[in-house]
């Protein structure tokens, strides 16, 4: 509410209230007042912030106002070379230390010490303008070194073929796999990330607590898409964080890049909403600047941030 004495033309002085939410006024934003009305509006309004809701929903907001005010805040560049910060006091013991490492910065230690798996969407709208060809060539240069330097770090997956590859990945082979599959369909985007998440989450929950626990790898998932998923992939997230924050696993354990190929607006937008989802941090999203080819795609993955890194940028990055 915004109280404002406005000089109007002539002897008369208007008071102004502008109020948001308008209580029990009229759905209007600017209400003129005159000094008769002035303590009626403002009886109106102490009543309706005494009210219950209302309190709780000013503490709330204050309660956020203040952890705001002390959340460190850094900058892209720094993120990327910033060692990350202790997880919670209640986070499960033993897991892998390389979740609290900074990420490499070098292909081959990367593929090392985390599991990869791509998501390729395989709609019909990848037939246009080249994507199909642009997503397999993109794949190739990464399937040839991790073939060469550490085998069976990857796994490529498709949003509606049920045909997947893990070991022997070449440019051979991956060009192989994007004969055997051929865009049609829609865009199940939540649907196949639900089945990496589940997986991933099967094996972390029952190793808490085994010696096993610390042999799981930060698990990083890319998804190579050019159009609005066709069911809610922002739930599937938000299930997913929910679910990794109630069981206590390292906020590190699970990474997800969305990779826009094609400049469709649609999906982008659709992109940004993954971002304002409840998503723990878990999510980032590239968009469609320029060709996605092998080395791009090695910048993308070397450029992932931890999820409690990137709780620390600016609300917008």
């Amino acid at each position: 509410m915004v109280h404002r004495e406005v000089a109007a033309q002539g002897p008369v002085r208007g008071i102004y209230f502008r109020i948001d939410p308008p209580l029990p006024y009229p759905d209007i934003a600017l209400v003129d007042c005159f000094p008769s009305q002035i303590q009626k509006v403002e009886a109106v309004i102490r009543d309706w912030l005494a009210a219950p809701p209302q309190m709780d929903q000013i503490a709330c907001i204050a309660a956020k106002l203040v952890e705001e005010k002390k959340r460190t805040v850094i900058t892209l560049d720094e993120a990327r070379l910033r060692v990350p910060p202790p997880p919670p006091a209640e986070t499960n013991p033993g897991y892998n230390p390389h979740l609290d490492k900074r990420r490499p910065q070098e292909l081959s230690e990367y593929l090392q010490n985390y599991q990869v798996v791509f998501i390729v969407d395989d709609s019909a709208s990848m037939n246009d303008e080249g994507r199909w060809d642009e997503a397999k060539n993109a794949l190739s240069g990464i399937a040839d070194y991790a073939k060469q330097y550490v085998p069976g770090t990857m796994e490529v997956l498709f949003l509606n073929s049920p045909v997947r590859h893990v070991e022997g990945q070449d440019t051979a082979t991956i060009a192989d796999l994007f004969v055997r599959v051929q865009p049609e369909g829609n865009t199940p985007t939540g649907a196949a990330l639900k089945k990496v998440l589940d997986a991933q989450i099967s094996k972390l929950d029952p190793a808490i607590g085994r010696p096993e626990y610390a042999d799981i790898k930060p698990l990083d998932i890319i998804i190579i898409t050019d159009g609005k998923p066709t069911d809610q992939p922002e739930v599937v997230v938000e299930e997913a964080a929910a679910h990794l924050q109630d069981r206590h696993h390292h906020p590190n354990c699970i990474g997800i890049q969305f990779v826009q190929i094609g400049h469709k607006m649609r999906a982008a937008s659709a992109l940004a909403k993954l971002i304002n989802c409840k998503n723990g941090n878990m999510v980032d999203t590239v968009p469609y600047t320029a060709t996605l080819d092998s080395d791009r795609l090695r910048r993308i993955l070397l450029g992932g941030l931890h999820p409690n890194i990137r709780a620390l940028l600016p609300r917008s990055s």
